[in-house]
């Protein structure tokens, strides 16, 4: 007779199996629950994708996709629920993305934003909000936002007077000044008064150095005025020339390609047709 096997190793190893289980459910229920990012680093290094993260400046949630294209040459990443990505590489201004360790890229995004944003935009738009009331001067432009300050400081020289009038318009500001007497008194600020503070502020803060220290990404989405420049708009239509043309190319080498097959069988049954008859 063979050794039997004792009846308390069966139960042993049916403990140690229950075990397993409840072990592995439970680690894939904490990855589920507390971890959920974690697959998709996984999957990003071993493919050598980049990371997307979309930051909603409203509400300053923030998840992770991949970085995929339809083909390695797409000058956008593949379109997902959050809209069109495209290609840093295309971007004018920095788009330098975070490295992370095992050659990792992540770019930061938005959903009102197109191309993404490095840590020195950030910092860049964060230095200037910083030191706006550096001077006193300065303070005559509390009356606007933060967002609404950067759109008169991108306002191109030929447009500022315009731009800054409809600020004027809508908010009203005063200013405090002296009459002939000495005395102080309030006036509405003019459109003129606005474009002389703002390009005193813009030749301010373009001599500052960029700040170090900790950011926000939504931040910089939420103060953020455009959601691309027109040189990143024309790069843009290029994208999705770029993208037609190819499409269009390869319809074209289909079409050829189908007329060259029907030439081919036509040739064909004309040749089995004359082996036929010559046959006979």
């Amino acid at each position: 007779m063979g050794a039997s096997i004792p009846i308390e190793y069966l139960y042993l190893a049916v403990g140690l199996l229950l075990v397993a289980v409840v072990y592995i459910v439970n680690e894939r229920n904490n990855i589920r629950l507390y971890n959920p990012e974690g697959p998709l680093f996984i999957a990003a290094r071993k493919r050598e994708l980049p990371l997307l993260r979309i930051i909603d400046p409203g509400t300053n949630h923030a998840r992770y996709i991949i970085g995929e294209k339809d083909r390695d040459d797409d000058p956008v990443y593949a379109k997902d629920m959050y809209g069109l990505h495209a290609d840093p590489a295309y971007v004018e201004g920095d788009a330098s993305p975070e490295r992370h360790l095992g050659g990792l890229l992540v770019y930061n995004i938005s959903p009102n934003v197109t191309f993404p944003v490095s840590p020195r935009n950030a910092l860049a738009q964060q230095t200037i909000l910083r030191h706006r009331r550096d001077l006193t001067e300065f303070e005559d432009l509390d009356f606007l936002s933060g967002r609404d300050l950067l759109v008169l400081l991108g306002s191109p020289a030929d447009h500022i007077k315009h731009d800054a009038g409809i600020f004027i318009d809508s908010y009203k500001p005063t200013v405090v000044t002296v009459d002939d007497e000495g005395r102080p008194v309030e006036i509405e600020m003019s459109a003129d008064n606005l474009v002389n503070l703002i390009t005193a502020f813009k030749g301010y803060v373009t001599a500052l150095p960029i700040e170090g220290g900790g950011f926000a990404y939504h931040e910089y989405f939420r103060n953020n005025p455009y959601g691309h420049s027109s040189q990143t708009t024309q790069r843009i239509n290029y994208l999705f020339q770029k993208i037609a043309d190819r499409k269009s190319a390869l319809a074209d080498k289909l079409w050829t390609y189908g007329l060259i097959g029907m030439g081919l069988l036509g040739t064909v049954g004309v040749v089995i047709y004359i082996i036929s008859m010559t046959a006979k």
